[in-house]
Parts: structure tokens; sequence; C-alpha cells
């Protein structure tokens, strides 16, 4: 248990001295919502009139979990690899076990606080209303789809044998999706060029269960499984790949 403990202090202290995953999961979250919330009040989707912190909500949500599961964790792992920090781990007799499982909730303890503090700007600076939203299953969706993208960050980590390679990788990757994923623009909006790309992308059905889930109150089975699928599939390639050297 100390030894537990003590690997969640060290990935903590790393990630403090991290100030762009800081930036991009805490503070650049709460200031799109903000910004998107007082230009338009409310949108009109699929005939439906949605105020526009509803709408925006779930995409910063999104936002948040792609920084911290792909930034933290992809960028993150493969720099642990690139100073040789998990040969140093193996040699004080930390276990792979003990290290994913300590890196898997310390994450998730990251992206949980940065999301309770969105939520908590969206209701008393924003204004949004909580009446009639499905709350407990937007947790259950939040979570799976947590585990989607912290599994896709461990991928992009450990795709290659060489560490540095593997970082670029993932920082590549990391900015990709940010831009490309509908998380801090409307996929609906962009080029039809665009659209087609992003649809195509495991993100794009994570998002719609979000969204969907947080503004109608329930997501597509479709979407769903799609996503739980994803899940499955990474958590097979990560295991398979992934390189405690």
């Amino acid at each position: 248990m100390n030894k537990f403990f003590g690997l969640f202090k060290v990935e903590f202290l790393k990630l403090l001295r991290t100030p762009v995953i800081l930036f991009f999961g805490f503070i650049a979250p709460q200031f799109f919502l903000w910004m998107q919330s007082t230009n338009f009040s409310e949108i009109t989707l699929e005939g439906k009139k949605v105020a526009t912190v509803d709408y925006s909500f779930p995409m910063y949500v999104f936002l948040t979990i792609l920084v911290i599961g792909v930034g933290n964790v992809g960028v993150g792992m493969s720099y642990n690899r690139l100073i040789r920090f998990f040969k140093r781990l193996k040699l004080s007799g930390v276990s792979t076990f003990d290290f994913i499982i300590a890196n898997f909730l310390l994450q998730l303890f990251v992206v949980t606080i940065s999301v309770v503090s969105l939520l908590l700007t969206a209701i008393y600076i924003l204004d949004m209303n909580l009446n009639g939203k499905a709350i407990f299953s937007m947790i259950g969706v939040f979570f799976v789809v947590w585990c989607m993208v912290y599994l896709l960050g461990m991928i992009f980590a450990n795709l290659t044998k060489d560490a540095k390679t593997s970082q670029s990788v993932a920082l590549v990757s990391y900015f990709f999706l940010i831009f490309i994923s509908g998380a801090t623009y409307p996929v609906e909006l962009m080029p039809e060029i665009l659209q087609k790309i992003s649809k195509v992308l495991p993100t794009y059905p994570a998002l719609s269960l979000l969204k969907d889930t947080w503004i109608n109150g329930s997501a597509s089975a479709v979407d769903f499984a799609v996503v739980l699928t994803f899940t499955v599939v990474f958590l097979f390639i990560a295991i398979k790949i992934f390189k405690y050297d």
C-alpha cells in the first residue's frame, strides 16, 4: 500500500510540473465554455432550442478527457520511457500492475476534479440548469469514455520501440485529436472533408455519447456499443504493447 501511494505521489508531482497539461486540462475548458456560452444564449439542434451552455458542456468535458488521457498519459508515459523511469521502478520492486493502477487512478482523479470544477462554473457562473439531467447516466458514460481515451493514450505512448518516437507520435496525436474530434469546435461546422475524417475516429461516437446523454438524457445504444468495443480492443492492444522498460 505504501508503494502504491508513493507512486501516486510521484505521478502527481510530475503532473504539477507540466504547465501545458494543467492549462489545457483545467483553464482552457473553463475559458472556452465561458466564451461560447456568453456569446450565444441558445442554439437550434435538430429543430429544438438548446441552451449554449448545455451544448458546450459535454464538448469541454471531452476536451478535458483528451488532454489528460492522451496528453498527460500518452506524452507522459513515453517521457517516462525516455528517461528510463520504468527501469528505476523495476529495480525498486514496483510491478507493472502497481504502476498502471496508480497511474490510472491518479489520472481519473485529475480529470474528475477538472470536470467537477467545469460543472460548478457552468452552474454558478453560467446559470446551467440541472433539472431533467441524467446525472448518473452521464457519470457512467463519462467513465466508459475516459477508459477508452486513457487506453488510447497508453497505445500512443508504446506504439514504437523507440521512446522518443513514441513521444512524438503521442504529441502529434494529442493536438490532432483536440482539433479534429469536435472537442474545441463543433464537427457540424467543420468543412466537409474534416467532418468525414472526424466521423471515422473513435472520438466521434465518444463525444456523441456524452452530448446525447447530457442534452437528451439518453444516448444511442449503437454509440455506446461502439465506444465499449473500442475500449475492449484498446485494452488488449495496450496490454500487448505496453513497455515497462
